[in-house]
């Protein structure tokens, strides 16, 4: 079992080396693709728990959706900045 977690932490060593070896508009893009889909995932999760439910963990779900559009929206704008021609240095932090 111990061989087969190194295994995992040398494969996951050598995908983040080969990601940090693309070109910085790629990983840019990825970055920004990844933001996009996370944030609509969370928005639905904190809307479905929003709607299911009521009283403190309606607002727990509103404020994972609200979170959820900001990632999705920081995301857009990374990949916008991308398509633009923008700097990396005006991409959302």
């Amino acid at each position: 079992m111990g061989s087969e977690n190194y295994k995992t932490s040398h494969d996951i060593q050598k995908v983040s080396e080969n990601f940090n070896n693309l070109p910085e508009d790629v990983q840019r893009t990825a970055n920004g693709t990844w933001n996009v889909i996370a944030g609509v995932s969370e928005f639905l999760s904190g809307a479905t728990i929003s709607i299911g439910t009521t009283g403190f963990l309606s607002g727990v779900g509103i404020a994972v959706a609200l979170h959820g559009g900001y990632k999705f929206a920081e995301g857009a704008h990374q990949i916008a900045n991308v398509l633009s021609g923008e700097e990396s240095s005006s991409d959302p932090k």
